[in-house]
């Protein structure tokens, strides 16, 4: 979709990391909107609150329309079409960023959902969601109906509750207060990191408060395996350079003693 459908494709490294970025700008975007969505913002005042900003994004859905639509009529230029969305949500981004933002959540919702809409035409989108790409690989209704799909989750929290509460009990019982508050927070980041992606739940902290979604665990598996393995590139190109300067450090030392 990034290329020409008449082009050979290219299929680098760099094309390919190109296209995981893309793909988790749509993601990212989605998970906003539903973040938002969720809320009973019906109860609000509904409407446009920002004025000019409001303003300046509904014109930016508009004209992102209008492009696309050319593009696919231009011999389908889905390159062009997704350049189109793509600038949409870093418009959204901007206007989501502002100070003091009360977004109005039926102007995003509409973005989110003609973005999905596009995608479920370029096939990359299955299912039945207003928007965003699904959950999939969810549990059937057989775990559903048995009781069982909600143990891993108390599994999860109950595990929680007994570090935090093991943490706590040890301060309490004249320990180090500092080093417990340590813990205690990186008992919330495993909970985060490690713990609820296997279950599919993903939890961005945010400066005004914490943003949950439900996503395919397997897919954030994949994620955590592939961050997890650039990590350990970025430790091995910089020990590989420490050893480089180390030699050449005892490379100068036996010069010089001679």
């Amino acid at each position: 979709l990034l290329q020409g459908w008449a082009q050979p494709m290219n299929y680098s490294d760099q094309t390919i990391d190109d296209a995981r970025s893309k793909e988790t700008t749509f993601k990212s975007f989605f998970r906003e909107v539903e973040a938002l969505a969720r809320n009973d913002y019906l109860s609000e005042e509904v409407g446009w609150r920002m004025g000019e900003a409001d303003h300046k994004l509904s014109e930016a859905y508009l004209a992102a329309r209008q492009t696309v639509h050319e593009s696919l009529l231009d011999n389908f230029n889905t390159k062009e079409a997704m350049g189109a969305m793509l600038k949409l949500i870093n418009e959204a981004n901007q206007y989501l960023r502002l100070p003091n933002a009360k977004p109005s959540v039926l102007l995003l919702r509409a973005i989110a959902t003609y973005i999905t809409q596009i995608l479920k035409v370029f096939g990359v989108v299955n299912g039945g969601d207003d928007f965003g790409f699904g959950m999939g690989g969810g549990t059937g209704g057989d775990a559903d109906a048995n009781g069982n799909a909600s143990e891993p989750y108390i599994d999860a929290m109950v595990s929680f509750r007994d570090n935090i509460r093991n943490a706590a009990l040890e301060a309490a019982k004249g320990g180090d207060a500092k080093a417990a508050i340590q813990s205690i927070l990186k008992i919330c980041d495993g909970l985060r990191d490690d713990v609820l992606p296997k279950l599919g739940v993903r939890l961005e902290d945010r400066p005004t408060g914490t943003m949950w979604n439900l996503e395919d665990p397997e897919v954030m598996m994949r994620e955590m395996a592939e961050k997890a393995a650039k990590e350990r590139e970025i430790q091995i190109s910089k020990l590989e350079k420490q050893l480089v300067a180390r030699e050449k450090e005892v490379e100068k030392i036996k010069n010089s003693m001679v």
